[in-house]
Formats: structure tokens, C-alpha cells, sequence
């Protein structure tokens, strides 16, 4: 980090209608990194949250109705811009300056995921995945 700027990103399931304490770790020291002259990304999981849970439940999560997925989508996207225009504020106060590496976002990724065909991120991804060993798990 001390040789190359990278970047971060937090990914946020809009499957609520809020954010909720738990979303608090992981975007703290996303907006550390900001403040220090990374880019940081809390990017929203418009597309993923239409796919389904893919962790080790004995059950998937329930499908949400796009309506109520797109009115989710909304007021996160609402609450991320107020938190980080309060993240700018903080900075601001605590003399952290503004310089050309400060880069943030909070996009969605439903809007490359929408446009992408499928047999594209297969083709892409498929020639590096191995079935065999992906096979072998249990989730």
C-alpha cells in the first residue's frame, strides 16, 4: 500500500430496506482508506441480490419482488451518499485535505451485470475455473 494505490470496496446486499449495524464494520475502515488517498467503493448488489444466497444455510433466502428490490436499492443508495458526504465533512474537520488520489463511489452492480450476456462471463471466467475442485465442495 505504501508503493502502489489500490482500492477497496464493500459489497452491501439491498435484500433490507436499511443498513443496519453490521454494515458499520466493514465501512469503517473503507472510509479510513478514502481519508488516506484510496478509492473506496460501497457498491451495491443490484444483480446479486436477484441470484440468491450462496452460503453454507440449510435454506436460500427468500426472492425478493423487484419492486421492493429497486425501492431497497434506493434508500441505501440514499443513506451511502449521506454517510459519505458526513465522511467528507469529518475529514474536512480533522484537517484531512482533498487531493487527486480521493476517489469514491457507490455504484451498482446490477448495471454492468444487467448488460453482460451470460455465455461473455462464462467465456471469460470459465477457462480459469476448475469444476474439479469446485465440484468437490459442499456448498
Amino acid at each position: 500500500m505504501l508503493e502502489k494505490r489500490i482500492g477497496a470496496y464493500v459489497g452491501i446486499d439491498p435484500t433490507a430496506s436499511s443498513l443496519h449495524l453490521g454494515h458499520l464494520l466493514p465501512l469503517m475502515p473503507l472510509y479510513w482508506m478514502y481519508l488516506n488517498g484510496y478509492r473506496a467503493f460501497s457498491l451495491l448488489g443490484g444483480a446479486t441480490a436477484k441470484i440468491g444466497d450462496p452460503t453454507g444455510r440449510l435454506t436460500s433466502r427468500e426472492d425478493v419482488h423487484r419492486e421492493a428490490l429497486v425501492m431497497n436499492l434506493a434508500k441505501i443508495h440514499f443513506q451511502l451518499k449521506r454517510l459519505w458526504a458526513n465522511v467528507d465533512a469529518r475529514g474536512r474537520h480533522y484537517g484531512y485535505e482533498w487531493t487527486w488520489a480521493w476517489k469514491r463511489g457507490t455504484p451498482t452492480n446490477g448495471h454492468w451485470w444487467t448488460n453482460t450476456p451470460m455465455l461473455e462471463v462464462l467465456r471469460r471466467l470459465g477457462t480459469s475455473l476448475r469444476l474439479g475442485p469446485m465440484m468437490s465442495r459442499e456448498t
